[in-house]
């Protein structure tokens, strides 16, 4: 058959009908795997550290692209169900002046415990870049011109990669890759001193001078969200340092109540390279440390000598003769996901704590060729493996906890 005497529409047609017929998820099922071996690790999810005592704290920050209050809804209203819990109300974002990040505070009365979350929104701070590159987007009638000015023609799969990952999504790690990245740094710094119980005072000093225990604590990043994440730990625990050994003890005892790490894609390897990471300096106890080989890699360091600074901090929500049990990350990601890469020790230089990958399929694989790009690396929140192996953790081979469905498309933001 001679392809190119078939008219367009039919091409569509006969191409659609091979892809339905040969269209997979190689990881439907996730694979959980501990680098160096091919095994399946166990490790804890949120249900794990429910006690009578104290609620769970989650600190939730999104990735690039893009990210409005819908985010934060979407996530909570997954959150809720594979918690068991009903009648969440909407979120609502306090009182922000137009351009500034926001944190939405939720609380979840689960069967068996309470989980507090605080999701960061910071997506704000870097929408005027974006719409610098507005030109260059084709007029839709959403946005008419002025606002799409792009005249000439584009593929509709080419242009949604343009608008989308290239002018909107990966406009945010150039911006913060800069010197403009400087508020956002700022930004994420008083979030992330917040979410520890204390007040920054710009640009890394975080009074925590009022503040006592308060149970276990995890982090769930998206995307670019832990790079944001690690350099904040980095120079709050820096400052620390440098002010005195009595703040960096006071620092150590909240970070040694983080417990987890979850990593909805793992763009480190990649990100890194626009800033290598140096040494921190001293540790609480003052020895020498030799430069980190990622950001990751210091963020673990960090969190191990705050743990062995504060043993009963570290104790919570851990069984008794493993106080000093080091931190678990575990890494979501699909092997379609191009944005993303797996935790490997050896490859990020990471001793301080254990590295599950959990391989996920976020989507269709059309032909064997390809996975919608968009879709590969923002559904991670949408997956229902992901959501449930956050909830329930992961016991073993013969176990696969599943979450609910979530609202919307695999790429609302």
């Amino acid at each position: 058959m001679n392809v190119t005497r078939i008219g367009t529409p039919y091409l569509f047609v006969v191409l659609g009908m091979l892809a339905l017929a040969d269209c997979t998820k190689p990881y439907d099922r996730p694979v959980v795997e501990e680098p160096p071996l091919p095994m399946a690790a166990t490790f804890p999810g949120f249900k794990d550290f429910f006690s009578d005592t104290a609620p769970l704290r989650v600190f939730w920050t999104h990735g690039m692209c893009t990210h409005k209050l819908t985010w934060v809804e979407n996530r909570s209203t997954i959150l809720a169900t594979a918690l068991g819990v009903k009648d969440t109300p909407a979120a609502t974002p306090p009182a922000s002046p137009p351009g500034r990040p926001y944190t939405v505070s939720r609380s979840f009365n689960a069967p068996g415990g309470t989980v507090e979350v605080s999701f960061f929104v910071w997506s704000p701070m870097t929408t005027p870049y974006k719409d610098t590159l507005r030109f260059d987007a084709p007029p839709t009638k959403d946005e008419p011109p002025p606002g799409g000015k792009f005249p000439h023609d584009r593929a509709s799969l080419n242009n949604a990669l343009k608008v989308g990952l290239m002018n909107d999504c990966l406009t945010d790690a150039v911006v913060y890759s800069g010197s403009n990245g400087e508020p956002i740094r700022v930004a994420m710094r008083e979030a992330v001193c917040a979410a520890l119980g204390g007040t920054l005072r710009p640009p890394a000093d975080c009074e925590l001078s009022d503040a006592r225990a308060a149970g276990p604590m995890v982090f769930v990043t998206e995307s670019l969200g832990s790079k944001f994440l690690f350099d904040a730990v980095r120079a709050i625990w820096d400052a620390a340092g440098a002010k005195s050994p009595t703040a960096q003890g006071v620092l150590a005892a909240r970070l040694a109540e983080v417990q987890m790490l979850y990593m909805l894609a793992n763009q480190i390897p990649i990100l890194d390279q626009a800033n290598p990471v140096g040494g921190f300096g001293p540790t609480a106890a003052g020895e020498a440390t030799a430069p980190d080989r990622s950001s990751l890699a210091g963020f673990a360091r960090i969190i191990s000598a705050a743990r062995r600074e504060a043993p009963e901090e570290a104790a919570i929500a851990v069984p008794s003769g493993e106080i000093l049990k080091p931190l678990t990350v575990v890494g979501f990601s699909d092997p379609n996901d191009i944005l993303s890469y797996r935790l490997l020790p050896s490859g990020l230089g990471v001793e301080g704590a254990r590295l599950v990958n959990v391989l996920v399929s976020n989507d269709w694989t059309y032909l064997g060729l390809v996975e919608l790009p968009d879709v590969a690396h923002c559904g991670y929140g949408q997956n229902p493996h992901v959501i449930g192996l956050l909830v329930e953790g992961y016991d073993g081979p013969g176990t696969m906890p599943t979450g609910p469905v979530a609202p919307g498309g695999a790429c609302d933001r």
